[in-house]
């Protein structure tokens, strides 16, 4: 209802005495509005049922587009005039690897290969199973 979400932002500032905003404003944002979205009326209500709705639904987009620029930075990249033919399938691979290695710190020189590497690179995991025989 956006004409209730409108009142409680309107009827907020009200709610509060100085000390109280001083106090609300040193918090880390999150914190801030838990402590405001917890405030209670007469009644023992909560004041701000449809702010809280709407503060959670705000902290939860992304702060920068960081990561989308991350990932463009990968694909440009990884796919530059001598690789234009890559598949989709393989261009998300390489771009999952990539920001996964980032993210951990991995590199080739901290990477730990293993038996089960060597098992995924087999020829019938690469390319499936392949028919030897042929029909005449």
């Amino acid at each position: 209802d956006i004409t209730q979400l409108a009142f409680e932002w309107r009827i907020l500032p009200s709610l509060f005495n100085d000390e109280q905003k001083k106090q609300l404003a040193s918090l880390e944002i999150d914190e801030m509005w838990k402590n405001i979205v917890e405030y209670k009326n007469c009644d023992d209500e909560k004041q701000f049922k449809h702010l809280e709705s709407f503060v959670q639904i705000v902290l939860s987009f992304p702060h920068s587009n960081a990561e989308a620029e991350r990932i463009f930075s990968i694909v440009t990249d990884v796919k530059c005039k001598k690789r234009n033919r890559l598949s989709n399938d393989n261009m998300s691979a390489i771009c999952i690897a990539r920001s996964s290695f980032q993210t951990k710190g991995i590199n080739c020189i901290n990477f730990k290969v293993d038996s089960r590497h060597f098992e995924l690179h087999e020829s019938q995991n690469l390319y499936g199973e392949q028919s030897t025989s042929h029909s005449s």
